[in-house]
């Protein structure tokens, strides 16, 4: 083979290769993140989604206590916090387990029911039409099981997130496989050892990919459907960034120490060969 076209071959090899590491770097961040439920429900704990939820629960359904003439706090002690949080784990680890999940209102509306009669009770009222306070407490707890569900949005990615998950499993297997294959070839038939380019290659990758990322996505003001998500995604995308700086630094030391090492066998061989 003539000694150009191997050259340019082995650096053809070396770019290649850049990008495969890049790749396998970027699967691995992403199933460590969003695709791991364990991470994100941390994540979701981390940006106080749970209280955000409550509130946005407890102001919707006040909506509907002030049209049904109820005082705001006849939802005092229908709910709680804790019982939030539970249920949304629940939820979260349907969508991603691709489980099935029903949203436990029964211990709401058993609550709610004792207030309204003490309600009624306490102000002496006649109850003139107990379907309509069926109807309402019905909707309450229907505000409850969806506000949960973030009504129903993530069903799509529920379906195909475990399909995702495979895929970027084998994504990992298959780039390090090849990875490995075209390492071995640049090496004993291109002759090529100075991997050092390769973590070099993807360390500027990684930068670039965190610049265009900025650039591209208004972080500050990114709104994805409620509050509720847009807290904890904000979060995982700065992680995310975060390790992208973390692999470039550490992909360019890499690349550093394997040129030291590099040179110092030329030197170790010139020596020798004198």
């Amino acid at each position: 083979m003539n000694k150009k076209v191997k050259l340019i071959s082995s650096y053809i090899l070396l770019f290649i290769e850049s990008i495969i590491f890049c790749l396998l770097i970027l699967c691995i961040i992403f199933n460590r993140t969003f695709l791991n439920k364990d991470y994100v429900l941390k994540t979701v704990e981390s940006a106080n989604s749970y209280k955000t939820l409550f509130d946005s629960i407890k102001t919707e359904m006040s909506y509907y206590t002030e049209q049904s003439g109820f005082e705001d706090d006849i939802l005092d002690g229908t709910f709680t916090l804790e019982e939030v949080t539970i249920e949304f784990n629940k939820f979260v680890n349907s969508v991603y387990d691709n489980t099935d999940i029903k949203i436990d209102s029964s211990v709401f509306k058993e609550r709610l029911n004792d207030k309204i009669d003490k309600y009624i009770e306490k102000n002496n009222f006649e109850i003139i039409n107990e379907e309509e306070i069926n109807k309402f407490v019905d909707k309450l707890a229907e505000i409850y099981e969806n506000k949960i569900k973030i009504n129903g949005v993530p069903n799509y990615i529920k379906n195909t997130i475990q399909k995702i998950n495979i895929k970027i499993n084998k994504a990992i297997i298959i780039l390090s496989i090849s990875l490995v294959l075209l390492v071995l070839i640049n090496m004993f038939i291109f002759k090529r050892k100075d991997l050092a380019i390769i973590f070099y290659f993807t360390s500027f990758f990684l930068i670039i990919m965190n610049i265009y990322i900025k650039n591209v996505i208004d972080l500050k003001n990114l709104f994805i459907y409620n509050q509720v998500i847009t807290d904890p995604v904000n979060l995982i995308i700065d992680d995310v960034l975060l390790l992208f700086l973390l692999m470039s630094l550490v992909s360019f030391l890499i690349g550093i120490i394997l040129s030291i090492i590099q040179k110092d066998k030329i030197v170790k061989n010139r020596i020798n060969t004198k």
